[in-house]
């Protein structure tokens, strides 16, 4: 049995989602701020083998719709695995290959110290 936790505006991932016979331990939210422009992807839960994929195809999601300043939320993130560093990257990479401008914020404990040893923490705009 699956437990998919997704925002109810990408819908689109759900049927992908619901033939897997794993628990996905990540949910993903995402708001956007009317005044700055700024889509706000809220994270939470553990970002791993499981979970990566669905965080880069959400970004992906979003990139196509054009949203040009989206700004990553990992504050309620408890775990972060090389498949998930792997994600932030291609996240990072669609960004700058599209002209999008991404910002980080709540990175810490486990995850923060798996991004620094992998030496991605620094190219990663955090702000408060």
């Amino acid at each position: 049995m699956s437990q998919i936790f997704l925002s109810k505006s990408l819908p689109n991932f759900y049927h992908l989602l619901t033939d897997l016979y794993f628990t996905v331990a990540m949910e993903i939210t995402n708001h956007k701020n009317l005044n700055s422009g700024v889509l706000t992807i809220r994270v939470s839960g553990d970002v791993d083998l499981y979970s990566a994929s669905i965080l880069y195809k959400t970004y992906c999601t979003i990139a196509d719709r054009g949203e040009s300043l989206v700004h990553f939320d990992f504050s309620a993130v408890n775990y972060l695995d090389s498949s998930g560093v792997g994600a932030i990257i291609r996240i990072l990479q669609v960004a700058k290959s599209k002209g999008l401008r991404l910002s980080f914020s709540g990175i810490q404990g486990t995850p923060r110290k798996v991004l620094a040893m992998s030496n991605i923490l620094p190219l990663l705009k955090e702000v408060e």
